[in-house]
């Protein structure tokens, strides 16, 4: 039989942290922006840049749950690292000072806020960004420590990429996330409320979608023939040919059934009939990646209410069902696999799936279900209850903390906990798929609503997988790749 943890690559595609040792412990960053307390005085609102990839993707959802966000909490956790003895003190008003600041605060357990605000200065004209670290260390609040940054300054800090917490700032600063979006949006309106946060976003909100990254088939024609006005729409049925000048220079007649009849792999591979040169430039490999970026997310929103329809209260009057132990195993894959959320729904850092916790709950797990070849009995609420209860088991026999302790665990891991297995359970409850076909093994729908059947060694069925991106899907997994695509290709720009 199949493991449980194939079977939830099988289903999304999850890739599950290593276990950590037993003693590691963390340093928790906490990012807030902007936070308009940090305003000096004269100075009446925050200076905010438009999201990036504004023309490019689709405005986010108006609630921030139909996009699966259902926390906008920005954080970083950083192993605890001995104190440095030759450390420099640290140096006020720079980002060198910043990050001595941080490093000082890591060696030791507990918690530090990052605020920040970016700002005008009514003087000068010059831009400031004005940042406040508070540590909450051994039950103790430090005292404020403040920075102010010069634009030259952020540049130099954000290029320390390697620092989870800056490249997660540079997230919400430039709202490359949904995440991001509905982070700055909730600070505007708690500071000064909806209509506020609302004409804030009257100044570009239009603007959503309104370049939308071209297909590699669009691309390809573009290079090939750059002069010809509606090349697209004389293409018809391929009938005739067409001169060709790709960007080496070389003109040639090609006929058009040629390009009407290209897959999206030879459109990725077509060189000039003359000299072989590759017709697809570097930066149109880009705006391939920001497509499948753009359409991922897309996609994932447009599904993700076939989850919320399960996101029901369990109920104690539910009866009891008795269900091979794979069929739940394939109900707890499938419903860690909705926690999946795309690069531009939410960053890789903060997701549910790649945190320790997780990983040594889903082993847990796969422990105690082993090769799946027994039967669950027992009613939807009963299995739930015992799911959260192995898992509040699991954290302290592998990590040596307290089983209620809310402060050692990451922010919003327990509500997303519950939420993974409520929906493993309702899975099982009320949308069990009993026909033997493959068609209807694992994840599928049945008139728009999720089901889940049984699943042997070899049949799956992701519902959820998109399948309208390029045969060459380029796949971004980082926000440093997705960073060099913003930078590199400059596709977020007028």
């Amino acid at each position: 039989m199949t493991k449980l943890a194939d079977l939830a690559r099988s289903l999304g595609g999850i890739e599950l942290s290593t276990a950590p040792d037993k003693t590691t412990r963390y340093h928790t960053i906490l990012l807030k922006y902007p936070v308009l307390e940090l305003l000096p005085v004269g100075v009446a609102q925050p200076h905010l840049e438009p999201p990036a990839l504004l023309q490019r993707r689709v405005a986010p959802p108006k609630e921030s749950d139909m996009a699966g966000i259902h926390d906008t909490t920005f954080f970083a956790r950083l192993e605890i690292q001995p104190r440095n003895p030759f450390a420099l003190t640290p140096v006020k008003d720079s980002h060198a000072g910043l990050l001595a600041a941080i490093d000082a605060a890591s060696t030791m357990v507990g918690t530090t806020t990052l605020e920040m605000v970016s700002y005008f200065a009514p003087n000068g004209g010059h831009r400031v960004h004005r940042i406040r670290l508070v540590s909450r260390l051994q039950a103790a609040t430090t005292t404020p420590q403040d920075f102010e940054l010069t634009d030259q300054e952020l540049n130099e800090l954000l290029k320390h990429k390697y620092r989870a917490w800056i490249r997660l700032l540079n997230s919400i600063v430039r709202r490359i996330s949904a995440r991001a979006y509905y982070h700055v949006r909730e600070r505007l309106v708690e500071a000064c409320g909806e209509k506020v946060a609302a004409s804030e976003e009257a100044a570009w909100i239009g603007l959503w979608q309104t370049r939308p990254p071209r297909s590699i088939q669009t691309l390809l024609r573009a290079r090939l023939c750059p002069e010809q006005s509606g090349f697209e729409s004389n293409l018809g049925d391929g009938t005739g040919s067409v001169l060709i000048t790709p960007p080496c220079g070389h003109q040639s007649m090609l006929r058009k059934i040629s390009l009407v009849a290209l897959t999206a792999k030879g459109c990725r591979t077509f060189e000039c009939p003359a000299c072989g040169e590759r017709v697809l430039q570097p930066e149109d490999d880009n705006e391939l990646g920001l497509r499948n970026v753009c359409l991922r997310a897309q996609a994932f929103v447009e599904n993700y209410s076939a989850w919320t329809d399960l996101d029901e209260g369990i109920t104690v009057e539910q009866q009891q069902i008795k269900l091979p132990a794979l069929a739940v195993m394939c109900a707890i894959s499938g419903a860690l696999a909705s926690m999946k959320l795309p690069i531009l729904i939410s960053p890789p850092e903060l997701s549910f799936i790649g945190l320790r916790e997780t990983s040594l709950v889903f082993a847990e797990i796969e422990e105690t279900f082993g090769e799946g070849q027994w039967t669950v009995t027992g009613t939807p609420k009963e299995i739930f209850d015992g799911l959260v209860g192995l898992a509040r088991n699991a954290i302290p026999k592998h990590l040596d903390v307290e089983p209620t302790s809310e402060d050692a665990l990451p922010p919003g891991w327990t509500q997303n906990m519950e939420r993974w297995f409520h929906r493993a359970c309702f899975l099982v409850g009320e949308r069990g798929c009993e026909m033997d076909d493959p068609q209807h093994a694992g994840l599928h729908l049945h008139d728009g609503d999720l089901y889940c059947g049984v699943l042997d060694a070899d049949e799956y069925d992701n519902a959820m997988q998109d399948e309208r991106l390029d045969d060459d899907d380029r796949r971004v997994t980082s926000m440093d790749e997705l960073t060099k695509l913003l930078n590199g290709s400059k596709l977020d720009e007028e």
